[in-house]
């Protein structure tokens, strides 16, 4: 019996790219100075960081942040950002570079005297805001007036050192004594916020890529608030790479798993989009900010490439392995084994083109069909280049380099479609007071769902989340019950999922509930280093397009919250944000993975609240959905029985029902339409 390679992805990288380590934080000790016309902003660095700049004028509802600079250059040890009151200075590409605050647009505000900290730790802020006899000994008093600044004793002592406020029009202050001419342009007084970009280390550039390689994230001190993350290679998403952590020398270090060997060889440009989350709400208030590093050019040279390799090209009755060697001119061997690293079936050949297919009839050595989902959820391919059978690259003459006569990894293929897709059915348990009416009919309608499923003899899984405090749920419970929904929806049978509870276009979930002045539920929050939520990108690296187990589609999703449908909560189950009819499936060119039938609903607004009925009637809807969509399930598309379930609850207008709900993929879907194994001759 064979024995399986260890499979691990590489770790070369580490000792390459964190030799010197990773200590920066995010930005919260920015020190503000003023330097003639010009605001000068510093903080620490180390040099390979890039930094994203923010202004706003004044901390009120009617101002909102502006990006000043985007991926601009860190210095080593110390940035320096000059803010040039002068329109003609415009921003520029290296430390200490001027930028320009003509295209902040701000409203009209009276400059007024402002204390920074002298010793760096914080920005500057009106002296207005502090009030009298306050111990102003630790700051530095800036006039915007005249440009002076001084120590809190100085100014003090002597106030009329500095010039006093003009709150009907400064004279201008050119020095000609006449008062013609243009006035000097004064710094520009108001608030800013540097934040780090989670970016690769500069050294990617210098790194040959060959196979699954893990790349570390520097995100400063606040990668617990990044909510989404995606690679991409030149310009596009690549669903190649998995956030992920690597314990290495004694420090867990996170990072992406990138598979290399599914992009061709040659440069390439990579890209780091990450999405931070900058409040603790969980609901519609949740507040975001997309983060984007500079493009950088990598080279990408693999031995074995899997760039033609078809995750779903799975007809129930066999499987095509496809690979493309550097060297074209060798002998090949492919192992598969199976979940549990046993050895079940291989086959070997000779390629003079770099080519190689095999097709597998997906029985073992002893001729049993290995076709069971429960047996076997995923299978496990290697390919071994062999080293007597191999010629140099372009089939020369002289034996290849020793590194490329190696076993490698294969993709793995996509799990088959189980013998009837199950369902998880889950919310958040309380997500109104317990004991109350409105959390009664939660809980009956959830279970309504639960039995119109069973009526169909579909397996279904009810599980509520514990949520709130109403239950004494501690951090922990919370935290856990979110771990077992993300590990449910990976389970191979599960292809169907309904979800009630608070979200955003970015996650779902929460800790406790937040109120506006008359009680009415008004949203989520999360409690400090709070893990109660599953996030989109979680669900597509780790469920839906996980590349260690497989490609896992769902066949019909709807997240029953907030903005659900706004970001990618679509795609992250495998769902494209559009309708299509049959036709689109069945055509290869359209749909070339060959993917089932699939939709997804969501709300592109907050469906509760003031404006959209009531409790009972929110719920009778969902339950009228479900009875109309089980009881005509041969008959009845998933785009009617939700009309009919809002129809038959009376819960809210058509036009506002229609106006917020979405569905995306094949939406005429019927309830247990191509949810068996053999509805579809691929999965």
């Amino acid at each position: 019996m064979k024995t399986k390679p260890m499979k691990t992805i590489k770790l070369l990288t580490i000792a390459a790219f964190l030799a010197s380590g990773f200590a920066c934080h995010a930005i919260t000790n920015t020190a503000i100075a003023v330097s003639g016309t010009n605001i000068v902003l510093s903080w620490p660095s180390q040099g390979y960081e890039q930094y994203l700049v923010q202004y706003r004028h004044a901390l009120d509802p009617f101002d909102s942040w502006s990006t000043f600079t985007n991926a601009y250059p860190a210095g080593t040890n110390l940035t320096t950002l000059r803010v040039a009151a002068s329109p003609g200075m415009n921003a520029g590409g290296g430390n200490g570079a001027y930028a320009s605050m003509a295209n902040i647009a701000r409203p009209s505000l009276p400059p007024v005297p402002m204390a920074i900290p002298a010793n760096g730790t914080g920005g500057a802020v009106p002296l207005a805001l502090y009030p009298p006899g306050i111990d102003m000994s630790g700051f530095i008093i800036f006039d915007p007036v005249s440009g002076e600044s001084m120590s809190w004793s100085e100014y003090s002592a002597s106030p009329l050192a500095l010039s006093p406020q003009q709150f009907n029009g400064p004279e201008p202050q050119d020095g000609d004594g006449g008062g013609t001419g243009d006035p000097t342009p004064e710094p520009e007084i108001g608030f800013y916020r540097v934040f780090h970009i989670p970016s690769f280390p500069a050294g990617i550039t210098n790194y040959i890529f060959d196979g699954p390689i893990f790349i570390p994230v520097d995100f400063a001190d606040y990668r617990e608030r990044v909510e989404n993350i995606e690679v991409l290679i030149d310009g596009e998403p690549t669903t190649y790479a998995d956030y992920m952590s690597l314990f290495y020398n004694g420090q867990t270090n996170w990072g992406m798993g990138i598979y290399f060997d599914r992009i061709s060889n040659g440069t390439h440009q990579i890209q780091l989009v990450s999405t931070l989350k900058l409040n603790a709400e969980a609901d519609d208030e949740a507040t975001f900010l997309v983060l984007s590093n500079l493009t950088r050019s990598v080279v990408v040279d693999n031995q074995v490439t899997f760039t033609n390799w078809d995750d779903m090209a799975w007809n129930n009755t066999n499987y095509t392995f496809r690979a493309q060697t550097k060297n074209i001119n060798t002998d090949w061997v492919i192992d598969i084994y199976d979940a549990w690293g046993l050895w079940i079936n291989g086959n070997s050949g000779h390629t003079t083109d770099g080519q190689i297919e095999w097709t597998w009839d997906l029985r073992d050595y002893s001729g049993n069909l290995r076709d069971d989902l429960g047996n076997d959820p995923f299978f496990d391919p290697w390919i071994t280049l062999d080293e007597a059978g191999a010629a140099a690259a372009l089939g020369g003459n002289e034996p290849a380099p020793a590194a490329a006569q190696t076993s490698r990894p294969m993709p793995v293929p996509v799990i088959s479609y189980p013998s009837i897709g199950a369902w998880l059915i889950s919310f958040q348990n309380t997500f109104y007071d317990a004991g109350t009416s409105s959390n009664e009919k939660m809980v009956d309608c959830m279970r309504a769902i639960q039995g119109w499923v069973e009526f169909r003899d579909v397996p279904t899984l009810l599980f509520p989340v514990a949520y709130g405090t109403n239950d004494n749920y501690t951090q922990a419970e919370r935290d856990g019950d979110w771990l077992t929904v993300k590990s449910e929806l990976a389970r191979p049978d599960s292809r169907n999922f309904y979800y009630f509870g608070h979200g955003n276009s970015n996650s779902i979930g929460g800790d406790l509930n937040s109120y506006d002045t008359n009680g009415v539920i008004t949203g989520s929050q999360y409690l400090p280093n709070s893990k109660a939520y599953l996030a989109s990108s979680t669900v597509k690296s780790e469920v839906t397009f996980n590349n260690s187990t497989g490609v896992h589609h769902y066949r019909f999703v709807w997240l029953d919250g907030c903005n659900t449908a706004l970001g990618n909560w679509p795609g992250a189950f495998g769902v494209n944000k559009g309708t299509n009819d049959l036709a689109y499936y069945n055509n290869g060119t359209n749909n070339p993975s060959h993917q089932r039938p699939s939709a997804f609903v969501g709300w592109a607004t907050k469906p509760g609240g003031p404006g959209w009925g009531t409790v009972t009637g929110f719920f009778f809807c969902r339950s009228e959905w479900i009875t109309s969509w089980s009881y005509n399930m041969n008959t009845k598309p998933l785009n009617q029985a939700l009309e009919d379930g809002r129809h038959n609850s009376d819960w809210i207008q058509q036009a506002q029902f229609e106006g917020g709900i979405r569905v995306y993929g094949y939406n005429v879907l019927k309830m247990n339409e191509y949810n068996k194994k053999t509805d579809w001759p691929t999965p």
